[in-house]
């Protein structure tokens, strides 16, 4: 089975996963209070993941710039030394999704890319913020700051980590006292007739 394309009889198998993931409890509120805090004079941020994880690097800085207004954007990992890290700095942090479901080899293939980005950004100079799996050995020497998400299938790894991302956009947005429930210039998408 495919974990790119779920359908059919694989649904189940991830919605029984997905049932038992320990994520609603928030564990990351106050890290990401403290991230979020010590980074609320920066302009801007980019936001890598590799494979499944690039759409949710995407909707991370989609997110960031609805609520905080700050310029944020999203790239495929291996797309980050084609010129986005000419802007990288301690002013515009990297946010990076190294997640690893180690069970899949293409998931640990692109994990060990992934590492070596880090080790190339952090030579650069680069502020570093990762999502990583809880109890990874490596990711903690390569960043600033490590976000910890439990191990599980790549596809619900990626589910997960829309949550502390959603959190990081949120609290960003309330350090610099703004109002997440009235965003400017957005609008509801609410139909009456």
């Amino acid at each position: 089975m495919n974990p790119y394309f779920v359908c059919g009889d694989g649904f189940g198998e991830y919605c029984g996963k997905s049932a038992n993931l320990p994520y609603f409890q928030y564990p990351w509120a106050e890290q990401l209070r403290e991230i979020s805090s010590e980074g609320s004079h920066v302009k801007s941020m980019l936001f890598v993941g590799r494979g499944i994880h690039y759409p949710i690097a995407r909707e991370a800085a989609l997110k960031l710039k609805e609520c905080a207004y700050l310029q944020a954007d999203g790239y495929p990992s291996g797309e980050l030394k084609h010129g986005p890290n000419a802007l990288l700095d301690t002013d515009t942090p990297l946010v990076m999704l190294a997640t690893v479901d180690r069970g899949d080899e293409r998931s640990v293939r692109l994990y060990r890319k992934t590492l070596q980005l880090m080790k190339d950004m952090r030579a650069q100079k680069a502020r570093i913020v990762c999502l990583a799996n809880a109890g990874d050995t490596e990711v903690p020497d390569l960043a600033d700051r490590v976000i910890e998400i439990e191990e599980t299938s790549d596809i619900l790894l990626a589910i997960s980590e829309v949550i502390p991302l959603q959190l990081l956009a949120y609290f960003t947005a309330t350090s610099k006292g703004l109002d997440v429930d009235r965003s400017r210039n957005l609008t509801k998408a609410v139909l009456s007739e």
